[in-house]
């Protein structure tokens, strides 16, 4: 069993030193300078020159949950929407459940972001609710599962007659090994449902919705600056086609867009 946790805590750290080692244009020292500057700006409420400094840090490569969300609070502060919708989202996208950012980005964004509670299915709640739980959780249960069957496996070995030993076995190992598949599966979902949301933000004052790609068709609604689109198509001749949460779709140009 000690050999066991040695490989898992070994293997854990590999993957917390894959993830972290995405290339940075800017030392940490300077890193964190550049930081304590912006929070003291943000403290001072020079939100204008705390923003460019949270840029710096986001275009040098240092991104976390907590960095996006002050970026977009600074944003916000200064009437800013749309990259304020920009970076919650952003941080959401790294820590689906990071309350700050989720907080704040429903006093952000416009109306056309959400749709009204009265209109929410039980499955959004649950794909907000499934979305939103930590991975570490079903790692945890995906652990335990296997741990049980380790277990399960060693005391079957134990404690049962040799004669009965390969059907306890066998059921045992079933048993475990489903519970293994169930909650590694969920791990995946899990994944999956964190990729899920807008793939785009409205970054200018507002943009004008269209029934086709060019400016000849006709206008269908006006989104405003912050607007979360999910982008249904590519890119073509500078136009896209988006939908809304509430289902609505049309074509806006793409110079009004930046992804998340």
């Amino acid at each position: 069993m000690r050999t066991l946790a040695q490989f898992l805590i070994a293997l854990l750290l590999l993957v917390g030193m894959a993830s972290a080692a995405r290339a940075q244009d800017m030392p940490i020292e300077k890193a964190n300078e550049l930081l304590n500057e912006a929070n003291t700006l943000y403290t001072q409420q020079s939100f204008d020159q705390a923003l460019r400094s949270y840029s710096r840090l986001l275009d040098s490569g240092w991104a976390s949950p907590a960095l996006l969300t002050n970026a977009a609070n600074a944003a916000w502060r200064t009437g800013q929407t749309g990259p304020a919708v920009l970076y919650y989202e952003r941080a959401l996208r790294l820590d689906p459940g990071y309350d700050p950012a989720r907080r704040n980005l429903r006093y952000a964004q416009p109306t056309t972001n959400a749709l009204p509670a009265n209109e929410q299915t039980l499955g959004d709640i649950v794909s907000d609710w499934f979305r939103d739980t930590p991975a570490a959780i079903w790692w945890l249960l995906m652990e335990a599962a296997f741990v049980a069957l380790l277990l399960a496996l060693y005391f079957t070995g134990k404690t049962e007659r040799r004669t009965e030993r390969r059907e306890v076995w066998g059921g045992r190992a079933i048993a475990t090994g489903v519970l293994f598949a169930v909650f590694g599966g969920l791990l995946i979902l899990h994944g999956l449902a964190r990729q899920s949301g807008p793939d785009a933000i409205v970054m200018a004052e507002f943009a004008i919705s269209r029934t086709g790609p060019g400016e000849h068709f006709l206008q269908q609604m006006e989104l405003p600056e912050g607007t979360a689109v999910e982008l249904l198509a590519e890119p073509d001749q500078g136009w896209v086609r988006f939908k809304l949460v509430d289902g609505r779709s049309g074509f806006v140009p793409t110079a009004v867009l930046e992804r998340i």
